[in-house]
């Protein structure tokens, strides 16, 4: 292909893509008019809006496609989320970025919550690897020649434990564990700074604020300061003051929408379609200001209507927020994710919200493997480009050819998520990294399911049993966690029973065989973790996902010393497994919760 036949933004196009595109690729690029981001591809020839639209083309073409798409939004996002333990390599990222741009997305936000660094503040995102100036600008280069619009999605009130944890710098501006204190000059000075570092190194001039989930809100120092104060009031002061400083710098903000409906909802859920707001509120909301609306959970395209129509309350134009489902997991969850995006996109469509942020959060550590989240990334863009099947065969294709993974293997994968029948005949997701990292003697989280889920435990067996020979093709993480799986299951199904009857030959069994595979199999699993984290991310935060595997290999020898202990007599019960799995009826949802009794 010529270079000099090409437009300048094809050209610089091209270059960023050198990795990705085979160097004998040729392409007839025709630049079209015509509304919002739309491509037509096939046979060699690809006309197209804009650059995110002919990147999009050019992901169809090596992918053997052809078709005529129109993107059902004009900014159309990838958030991912680089605070929760994982912050991507600079390399990484760019990899990504390519990827992002194939499947056809013009915006990524990259959610900083501490893990960038300011300059004379020492502490701030302190041993959490975070981005420098120079390493943002790289960035942002790169994604502007891909079409791609690079945004910060950051924190101004809520979510910064990990800021607020070094109580020697930063306890004055704390109101809560994780919600900053409104009203502090001290706070307006530090997000100052936040504001001055991402609008000094990024081209674009939208910014997300954040300030969702601040539960807490009012009700610390803020409260010891002021007394009771109505949290809708003490939220919109927040809003309208840092909403001042973005205008001053030129920057076009925008926040999640869940604290108004979180206040205005008698149950204090978001997602209540009968949260009531007071006008005045309304009224004070500062009309600059975009909000999104972000929903995660829900399968029903009238409720997605409804509940964009209660945020033009509050703005005209919502922006919708969905998510690739990864938190609190150890395979990307593409049933989930699938389940939402394909009603919200539909929602969007006959709403005409022309803004959509398609989200990948990390909570709990970030277990997922890197790779997981990519078909659930290529069917979100597939269902607002074309309004495809979300996994379908254009989706595989594309996904395949743009990043080399094996999708079939990776929708495999995701049945290490199980979704087991409850007596009500509903589906319960049982989740695996729970299962996981519960602890072999308390095993809080497997009673728990045992005690909700009829035959529960067995029916957990069989399931890894069956997922372990899917996945028994391949050595690699996949396999790893459904073997342990597999294994923790059989273990902790037999070791009940064995320790009421006191059958000494099946303990014997127990305590040796069956416990030594499980303990090799962590270990395997704890290479493996640390070498899918070295490969994208950087070194900070392995140290977690390490200290939780090397915990769970202790217990796994302690349960091992327990019953060696119970047979050779030190001991004439074990206190662990007297407590009766009848007992436990709900079921916890974090690492802290089921690895250990008290506080980790």
């Amino acid at each position: 292909m010529n270079p000099s036949v090409l437009p300048p933004e094809i050209r610089d196009l091209l270059r960023e893509l050198a990795d990705v595109v085979p160097a004998d690729f040729t392409a007839d690029f025709r630049k079209i008019s015509a509304p919002g981001n739309f491509v037509r591809y096939g046979g060699g020839v690809i006309e197209y809006t804009s650059t995110a639209a002919a990147v999009r083309g050019i992901g169809g073409l090596l992918a053997g496609l052809s078709g005529e798409e129109s993107c059902a939004f004009d900014q159309f996002a990838l958030m991912l989320d680089v605070s929760r333990n994982a912050v991507p390599t600079v390399t990484h990222l760019r990899t990504l970025f390519r990827q992002l741009a194939l499947a056809g997305y013009n915006q990524v936000m990259l959610y900083t919550e501490d893990t960038y660094r300011l300059e004379g503040e020492p502490e701030f995102g302190a041993w959490r690897g975070g981005y420098t100036a120079a390493e943002i600008r790289e960035l942002d280069d790169c994604a502007a020649k891909l079409g791609i619009e690079l945004i910060p999605c950051i924190q101004t009130l809520g979510h910064l434990d990990q800021l607020l944890k070094w109580h020697s710098a930063y306890l004055k501006y704390a109101d809560t564990r994780d919600v900053m204190r409104v009203g502090k000059p001290e706070t307006y000075e530090l997000i100052g700074k936040m504001l001055d570092f991402w609008s000094r190194n990024l081209r674009s001039r939208r910014i997300h604020l954040g300030m969702d989930e601040t539960h807490g809100l009012g009700g610390g120092y803020y409260y010891a300061e002021h007394g009771p104060r109505d949290r809708f009031a003490i939220f919109n002061e927040h809003l309208a003051r840092v909403n001042r400083m973005c205008v001053e710098r030129g920057l076009e903000p925008m926040i999640w929408g869940d604290m108004f409906f979180r206040i205005g909802s008698k149950s204090g859920t978001y997602g209540d379609l009968s949260a009531v707001f007071p006008q005045p509120v309304i009224d004070a909301y500062p009309k600059n200001v975009r909000i999104v609306a972000w929903n995660y959970y829900s399968y029903d395209e009238d409720f997605y209507r409804k509940f964009l129509a209660q945020h033009r309350n509050f703005h005209p134009d919502p922006v919708m927020a969905v998510g690739v489902y990864n938190s609190r997991i150890l395979w990307s969850n593409h049933r989930q994710s699938r389940r939402t995006i394909e009603p919200a996109v539909a929602a969007c469509r006959k709403e005409n919200i022309r803004s959509m942020i398609v989200t990948v959060w990390n909570d709990d550590g970030s277990v997922c493997p890197p790779e997981s989240k990519l078909p659930g990334v290529f069917g979100g863009a597939e269902v607002a480009w074309s309004g495809g099947e979300f996994g379908g065969d254009r989706t595989k294709t594309r996904c395949e050819v743009c990043t080399g993974i094996d999708f079939d293997r990776s929708m495999r994968a995701m049945e290490l998520e199980p979704y087991l029948e409850g007596p009500d005949g509903n589906p319960i997701h049982c989740y695996s990294m729970l299962l996981h990292w519960d602890d072999p003697l308390l095993a809080m989280t497997y009673h728990c399911y045992n005690a909700v889920l009829p035959d529960g435990g067995a029916r957990l067996l069989r399931h890894y049993t069956q997922v372990a020979a899917s996945l028994a093709d391949r050595e690699d993480h996949a396999r790893l966690m459904a073997e342990a799986l597999r294994d923790k299951m059989e273990f902790l199904q037999r070791l009940l029973p064995a320790y009421r009857s006191r059958d000494r030959g099946e303990l014997t069994e127990l305590a040796g065989p069956v416990l030594d595979r499980l303990i090799e199999r962590n270990g395997q699993i704890a290479e493996s973790f640390r070498s899918l984290w070295l490969k994208a991310y950087q070194p900070f935060g392995v140290e977690t996902l390490q200290i939780r595997q090397a915990g769970q290999i202790a217990r796994l020898r302690e349960a091992r010393r327990r019953i060696t202990d119970l047979l050779d007599g030190r001991i004439d019960r074990i206190e662990e497994l007297e407590r009766t799995p009848e007992q436990f009826a709900g079921y916890p949802f974090r690492y802290a919760y089921v690895a250990a009794s008290g506080i980790l």
